[in-house]
């Protein structure tokens, strides 16, 4: 950032004439049980807007330790509901990204988990 300029971001959703993805990201996610191993195979995305995000899945299997990231994963907002895969983690993590000029607001998301993770 250069430090003689102030970045307003206008209708058009623009920083100096040039657009940007917005994202939000949670990390660290235990579902309840930190001692167990999850298998994660699907996310339910609760998101409004308009265009395609980008979704991310991660894993990790010590708290603020390194992620394992998967995807991306395009979601049509509006048409799709769910995005499958499978993943294998402790702490769980998800990015959402989308491009500035889509208007979009996530309410929140379900993981779909099964059984047999087990402890390590």
């Amino acid at each position: 950032v250069e430090s003689d300029k102030i970045y307003v971001v206008s209708n058009d959703s623009l920083y100096d004439g040039a657009t940007f993805k917005s994202f939000l990201e949670r990390t660290d996610i235990s579902l309840d049980d930190d001692r167990k191993i999850k298998e994660v195979v699907s996310i339910t995305p609760h998101i409004q807007g308009d265009g395609t995000a980008q979704l991310y899945v991660g894993s990790a299997y010590i708290q603020n330790g390194p992620i394992t990231w998967k995807g991306p994963y395009s979601y049509t907002l509006g048409s799709q509901f769910k995005i499958d895969f499978k993943l294998t983690a402790r702490y769980i993590a998800v990015r959402f990204e989308v491009d500035s000029a889509a208007n979009w607001a996530l309410n929140g998301y379900t993981f779909e988990v099964t059984e047999g993770g087990g402890q390590r």
